[in-house]
């Protein structure tokens, strides 16, 4: 399969991919104080569990729950329609505020949140959803590392 949507062409800095993936590893591990800290790096600040949640496309309080209570391969199967109308019905409730965070996170964040929902998309379209959440996880714990 080729991907090509021209025009969308970043590369990213090492400091705001470091940041990047330490977001992902503080969001897997339900580290709260990490989490508020690297968002407020990237001028998101009271707006930190808004972030991740979009991130993951997951209410805040679940990406706490399933992270300080239960490994990665427990994750709860929801269907295809229940994740699209909870997604529908938090932009619906929350549009300001995503509006707001959108005006105040780095530029290359958009791009990655458009990259995310295509590949959500496409999984979910070809019928093999797959935990992002934890492979972003694991690529961020390696990155980390390795830096």
């Amino acid at each position: 399969m080729v991907l090509v949507d021209h025009g969308l062409y970043k590369e990213i800095d090492d400091r705001f991919r470091l940041a990047y993936a330490r977001l992902w590893q503080a969001m897997v591990l339900a580290d709260i104080d990490a989490i508020r800290s690297i968002c407020e790096t990237m001028g998101v600040r009271d707006m930190y569990p808004l972030l991740a949640a979009m991130l993951t496309a997951r209410p805040f309080d679940e990406i706490l729950d399933k992270a300080g209570r239960r490994s990665p391969s427990d994750s709860v199967t929801v269907s295809a329609e229940g994740d699209a109308a909870m997604l529908r019905g938090y932009a619906e409730k929350y549009a300001v505020e995503i509006a707001d965070m959108l005006d105040a996170v780095p530029r290359p964040m958009l791009l990655l949140f458009k990259t995310n929902d295509c590949l959500r998309h496409i999984d979910t379209a070809l019928g093999r959803p797959r935990d992002a959440a934890g492979a972003a996880g694991k690529e961020a714990a390696g990155a980390v590392r390795r830096h």
